[in-house]
């Protein structure tokens, strides 16, 4: 009578064991080792701000923070217009050699933000030199006014036209200055600076027969600073518009036609906000 007694007893507790779920507890849905096995970075965007099929480098700051907006657009519409105004509307000489007037509008995001910058080259009669597309200036999405002073176009040399390089490298865009082959000098946007990557200048040694060769101010032989010059651009994309017809530059009608495309975005952006 004890034995069947204890028997009861057993089978009473084991079915309340079951009951409370100590014996068949469920697994989650995803095996905790997993996540053991995955580093995960914290810094990195949720993932459900990911679209579905595209990949993000987890190291990169989100660029959605800004965005070229339909008020950022009219801004840049109205800088377009008064500049027009003051220097002429971008077209070709009657000799079909130059651009005159406001003949270069660009976009193009040159700090990284998300938000492109509007560059805007043209004819200053201001400054002491013939009369085509001259100097450039930068502006950003928050003032009418220019980033910085404006500044001279490029002499890219050897029988190459004056006119406006940029260099993409790494995922940042470098402003290209060319002074003949006497000065070449990258730049990058930040926080509305013009900053400085690297310069180099050369100069011709007459008494010497050799070439002096500067880099960042500094003097240093030729061959080490230029092979500082090139390790520099290696890799990177060149872009060069020129704004003077002769010895193979580019087509003028195509930077007007370019021109007139960026302003055709900005006013779609500015009626629809799209």
């Amino acid at each position: 009578m004890k034995k069947l007694f204890c028997v009861i007893l057993v089978a009473l507790f084991l079915l309340s064991a079951a009951s409370c779920g100590i014996f068949n507890k469920k697994e989650p849905t995803t095996a905790p080792q997993q996540e053991s096995d995955v580093s995960v970075d914290t810094t990195a965007a949720p993932e459900t701000t990911v679209p579905t099929g595209e990949t993000t480098d987890p190291t990169e700051e989100p660029a959605a923070a800004r965005e070229l907006t339909a008020d950022i657009a009219n801004r840049y519409l109205g800088i377009t217009d008064a500049l027009s105004q003051r220097f002429g509307v971008g077209e070709i000489s009657d000799n079909g050699s130059w651009l005159k007037g406001l003949a270069f509008i660009k976009l193009l995001d040159l700090d990284g933000d998300g938000v492109e910058e509007l560059i805007c080259a043209y004819e200053n009669p201001d400054r002491e030199v013939f009369p085509y597309v001259n100097e450039f200036a930068v502006y950003g999405p928050d003032s009418d006014e220019p980033l910085f002073d404006p500044q001279p176009v490029c002499n890219f040399g050897n029988g190459d036209a004056p006119g406006m390089g940029f260099m993409t490298k790494d995922g940042r865009v470098y402003l290209e200055y060319y002074d003949g082959s006497i000065e070449i000098r990258y730049s990058h946007l930040e926080n509305g600076v013009l900053v400085t990557d690297i310069k180099y200048e050369e100069a011709e040694d007459f008494e010497n027969g050799t070439v002096k060769a500067w880099l960042n101010g500094e003097e240093q032989a030729y061959e080490t600073a230029y092979a500082a010059l090139q390790a520099f651009e290696a890799g990177g994309s060149k872009e060069e518009i020129e704004f003077f017809a002769y010895n193979g530059a580019g087509s003028l009608e195509q930077v007007l036609r370019d021109t007139d495309l960026t302003l055709n975005r900005l006013e779609g952006l500015g009626m629809t906000g799209i």
